[in-house]
C-alpha cells in the first residue's frame, strides 16, 4: 500500500476513531468508579425481601464487561495498520490514572463519615430501621445531640464535657513532654558521639517489634505496685509514662536531624554555645515542622485510645470522651445516639487537622533538614 492510500485511509476512518478515542478515555473511568461504587454498595446487608445486593453485583458485572470489551476493542484497533494512537487534547490534560484510585479512595474513606453524620440526624424509628437510608425521609432531628447529653448525664451519670477534659488531659501533656524528650534524645542520637551509641540505638529500635500488648500485664502490675491503678484523681498511667517519650518519634526526629550539618553546630560551639543552647536556638527551630507533626499524630493517637483508658480508669471522672462512648454501643440501643456520639466524639480531631493540615504534611518529610 502506497503512502497516499495510507494518508487516505487514515483520513476516512480518524474521524470515527476519534469519536471512539473521546468517549474510550470518558466511559472507561467511569466505569471502573461505578464498578467500585456498586462493589462496595454490595457489601451492605439488603433490607428484607429486597434486591440491593443484586442489582449492585449486576451493576458491577455488566461495567466491568463493558471496560473489557473497550479496551479489547481500542487495542485491536491499536495494532491495525493505518491507525494511530490518538488522545483529544482535552483528555490529555486529565490524569486518569491518577483521578480513578483517588476517587474511589475518597469514596471509601468518606462514606463511613457521611453514614455515621446522616444517621445522628434521623429520627428514632428511620435510624433502627432495617433498610437504611442515604437520605433522613421523615426529616431532620438535631435533638439527638442535646439528648445524647441528657442520657450521659442522667442515665450514664458521665459529663461528657469532663470526659473531654479528661481526653484533652491524657492526650497533650503526654504529647507535649514526651515530644520534647523524644528530640533530646534524636538530637543526641545524630549529632553527638559517645561510645555505645549505635548499639543502643538499635537496642531501642528492636523494642518497637514487641506488641504493645505484651507489656499489658506486667505494665499493670507495675503501676499497681506503685498505687498509681487505685487513685482516684488524674489516672497516672496515663500521665506519666508517656512522658518519657517514644522510639517511633525519637527515630523519626533523628532522621529529620540528620539532614541538618554538622557545620552549623560547630559553629555554635565556637561562639561558645552549649549542646542545650545549641538543641534551644538551633536544632528545635530547623526540625520544628517534624515536632509538629509528631505533636499531631501524638495527640490523635492518645485522643482515639481505649485500651489505655478501659484498664486503667475505673472511676467515671477519670473517664475519656471514647471510653464514656461505649454506653451507647448497646443491643437493640438508639442508633442516632451512637451516631450522634460518635460525631460528636468526631469533631475534635477533625477541628485539628483542618487546622494543622499544613503542618502535617511539611512534616512527614523524614530527610528535610538543609539542602546543599
Amino acid at each position: 500500500m502506497t503512502s497516499d492510500n495510507m494518508k487516505q485511509k487514515n483520513g476516512d476512518l480518524n474521524g470515527g476513531y476519534k469519536a471512539f478515542k473521546i468517549i474510550y478515555n470518558i466511559a472507561i473511568p467511569f466505569c471502573i468508579l461505578v464498578c467500585v461504587c456498586a462493589l462496595i454498595l454490595s457489601f451492605f446487608t439488603p433490607a428484607e425481601g429486597g434486591n440491593a445486593r443484586t442489582v449492585g453485583l449486576s451493576v458491577f458485572a455488566v461495567c466491568l464487561a463493558v471496560a473489557v470489551a473497550a479496551i479489547v476493542f481500542n487495542r485491536f484497533c491499536n495494532r491495525k495498520a493505518g491507525y494511530r494512537q490518538y488522545t483529544p487534547k482535552a483528555i490529555s490534560l486529565i490524569n486518569w490514572q491518577v483521578l480513578v484510585p483517588m476517587a474511589a479512595m475518597a469514596i471509601v474513606t468518606l462514606v463511613p463519615f457521611y453514614v455515621l453524620l446522616i444517621t445522628s440526624v434521623k429520627t428514632l424509628s428511620e435510624a433502627n430501621a432495617l433498610e437504611f437510608t442515604w437520605w433522613p425521609k421523615e426529616g431532620f432531628d438535631f435533638t439527638n445531640f442535646s439528648y445524647m447529653f441528657e442520657k450521659m448525664t442522667g442515665e450514664v451519670r458521665i459529663n461528657p464535657f469532663i470526659a473531654f477534659l479528661n481526653s484533652m488531659l491524657y492526650a497533650l501533656v503526654p504529647t507535649i513532654v514526651g515530644t520534647l524528650v523524644s528530640g533530646l534524645s534524636a538530637y543526641g542520637f545524630s549529632k553527638l558521639y559517645f561510645p555505645g551509641r549505635e548499639w543502643l540505638y538499635r537496642f531501642m529500635l528492636f523494642t518497637i517489634m514487641i506488641p504493645g500488648c505484651v507489656a499489658t500485664s506486667s505494665s499493670y502490675l507495675f503501676f499497681d505496685r506503685l498505687g498509681w491503678t487505685g487513685f482516684e484523681g488524674v489516672s497516672l498511667p496515663l500521665l506519666i509514662p508517656g512522658c518519657f517519650g517514644g522510639m517511633v518519634t525519637i527515630m523519626f526526629i533523628k532522621e529529620y536531624f540528620m539532614g541538618v550539618p554538622d557545620s552549623i553546630f560547630e559553629a555554635a560551639k565556637m561562639d561558645g554555645a552549649g549542646r542545650l543552647q545549641s538543641f534551644i536556638m538551633i536544632a528545635l527551630p530547623m526540625a520544628l515542622p517534624a515536632f509538629m507533626a509528631q505533636f499531631i499524630f501524638g495527640i490523635i493517637s492518645r485522643y482515639n485510645d481505649y485500651l489505655g483508658p478501659l484498664i486503667y480508669c475505673r472511676y467515671p471522672q477519670q473517664y475519656t470522651l471514647v471510653l464514656a462512648l461505649q454506653f451507647f454501643d448497646t443491643p437493640g440501643g438508639e442508633r442516632q445516639l451512637l451516631a450522634a456520639a460518635g460525631v460528636f466524639g468526631l469533631a475534635p480531631m477533625l477541628l485539628i487537622y483542618l487546622i494543622f493540615q499544613n503542618k502535617i504534611i511539611s512534616g512527614i518529610s523524614i530527610s528535610a533538614g538543609v539542602k546543599g
